[in-house]
C-alpha cells in the first residue's frame, strides 16, 4: 500500500470503546466524517508502504500476473500520492487513466475496508440456528393466533390516538423501531469509514461527502448484506431474523416497515446472488454506488463521476479476467444497480416521513440517525 494508505478495522477492544462512545455524542453526518479523519489517526496502525513484495502478494487478489505490468492506459504515478494529500486541487482528480498497479492498489483497499466493515457485521449465527429459531417463533406465532385469534394490524392512525391517550405502546412497535435506531446508529459509522477508503473520497468537501453517502444508504444496504439476507428471510414462511438477531414474521414487521419494500428487496438480492459476486467485485460495487452524481446536491459532480469511472474500470478489469470469459456481466450488474433505484426512492420517501408521521418517537437520543434518513 502507498505511504498514505490506513489499514483499518484493527482495533483493540480499548479503541472500539472509545470510538463509539465518540460516535454517540455527534450529531451530524458531517461532524462524523470530521470526527471518523482523527479516530483514523488515533487507532490505525502504522501504514505499510509499497513495495514490489506488497505488489505482488495484492496482485493475486485481483488475479493479475506480476509479469503484466503493461499499463492499461497513461496515467501520472504521482496523482494517486496528490489526491492524498488532505484539500488538494481538486482538479487533479479529473484524469480516470489507472495502470494496473493502480487497479491492484484500489481493489486491494477497498476489499480491506469492505471485509472489515460490512454493515450488519454477518449474524454470528449458522443456518441451521436461523432457521430453528424463525421455527420456534412461528410456532409461537401460530398457538398465539389459534388462542387469541389472527387480528388484523391496527393502523398507524389508530395506534397515534391510542398511544397519545394512554401513553401505551400497544403492540409493541415503537419498542421495535428503537432497536432499529439503536441497531443503525451503531453501523452509520462504518458506512462512513467506508467510504472514507474510497481512493480520492476524503478530498471531496464536507457536504459532498456527506449527501454521497445519504443518497446511497439503501443501495450500500443491500450491497452489504444480500448474502446474509438471503439467510435470514424466507418468504414462504413469511419469517425473517432481524439484522440484531430477532425473528419476526412479515406481518408484524408490517406494523413499522412496509413489507411490500421488504418484498422488492428480496426480488433485488436474489438477482444480486445469482451474479455470484467475489468479495472484491462486491467491494468495487459498493464504492461504485456511493459515487452516482445524478441524485443529490454536489458543488463538484464532475469530480465524483472521475472517481466513479475509476472504480468502473476496475470492475471491469476485475470481469475481465474472471475465468470463463467476462459475458455480460457488467451489463446486468448496473442493470440490477438501475432497477433499484425505484426501491431507493420509495424507502428513502418512508424514512424521511417516518419523524414526521410518528411524533411521539425520541430521536433525540438518535440525533445521527436523524441526519442520516432525513
Amino acid at each position: 500500500m502507498s505511504k498514505n494508505a490506513i489499514k483499518i478495522g484493527r482495533y483493540t477492544l480499548n479503541h472500539k470503546t472509545r470510538n463509539i462512545k465518540k460516535i454517540k455524542s455527534i450529531e451530524s453526518i458531517d461532524s462524523l466524517i470530521t470526527s471518523m479523519t482523527e479516530i483514523d489517526s488515533d487507532t490505525s496502525p502504522k501504514s505499510i508502504p509499497c513495495s514490489d513484495d506488497a505488489s505482488a502478494s495484492s496482485s493475486a487478489m485481483t488475479g493479475v500476473s506480476e509479469h503484466s505490468n503493461e499499463s492499461v492506459s497513461t496515467s501520472d504515478d504521482n496523482s494517486r500520492q496528490n489526491s492524498t494529500s488532505k484539500h488538494s486541487s481538486l482538479t487533479e482528480i479529473k484524469e480516470p487513466a489507472l495502470t494496473l498497479k493502480e487497479i491492484d492498489f484500489i481493489v486491494k483497499t477497498l476489499t480491506e475496508a469492505h471485509t472489515k466493515l460490512i454493515v450488519d457485521d454477518r449474524l454470528k449465527m449458522s443456518s441451521e440456528t436461523i432457521k430453528r429459531n424463525q421455527d420456534e417463533y412461528l410456532e409461537k406465532y401460530r398457538l398465539k393466533g389459534e388462542v387469541f385469534g389472527f387480528l388484523r394490524n391496527i393502523t398507524h392512525e389508530e395506534f397515534k390516538d391510542f398511544y397519545n391517550a394512554t401513553g401505551i405502546d400497544i403492540d409493541g412497535r415503537l419498542e421495535r423501531i428503537y432497536t432499529a435506531f439503536k441497531f443503525f446508529e451503531e453501523k452509520i459509522a462504518t458506512i462512513v469509514a467506508f467510504a472514507k477508503e474510497i481512493p480520492g473520497f476524503k478530498q471531496l468537501s464536507l457536504d459532498d461527502q456527506a449527501n454521497l453517502i445519504k443518497a446511497s444508504r439503501v443501495e450500500t444496504g443491500i450491497i452489504c448484506s444480500y448474502k446474509s439476507t438471503m439467510q435470514n428471510l424466507d418468504m414462504h414462511k413469511k419469517m425473517i431474523t432481524l439484522p440484531w438477531g430477532s425473528p419476526l414474521h412479515l406481518d408484524e414487521l408490517g406494523k413499522f416497515f412496509p413489507v411490500e419494500h421488504i418484498q422488492a428487496r428480496h426480488h433485488y438480492i436474489k438477482q444480486l446472488a445469482e451474479l455470484n459476486l467475489s468479495v472484491q467485485e462486491e467491494s468495487l460495487l459498493r464504492a461504485i454506488v456511493i459515487l452516482f452524481t445524478d441524485r443529490c446536491k454536489l458543488e463538484h459532480p464532475a469530480v465524483v463521476d472521475a472517481l466513479q469511472e475509476k472504480m468502473v474500470m476496475c470492475l471491469q478489469h476485475l470481469i475481465n479476467i474472471r475465468p470463463g470469459g467476462s459475458g455480460t456481466l457488467l451489463y446486468k450488474i448496473f442493470n440490477i444497480i438501475t432497477n433499484i433505484r425505484e426501491l431507493t426512492e420509495n424507502e428513502m420517501e418512508f424514512s424521511r416521513n417516518l419523524l414526521i408521521e410518528w411524533p411521539m418517537l425520541n430521536v433525540n437520543k438518535y440525533h445521527l440517525v436523524r441526519e442520516f434518513l432525513c
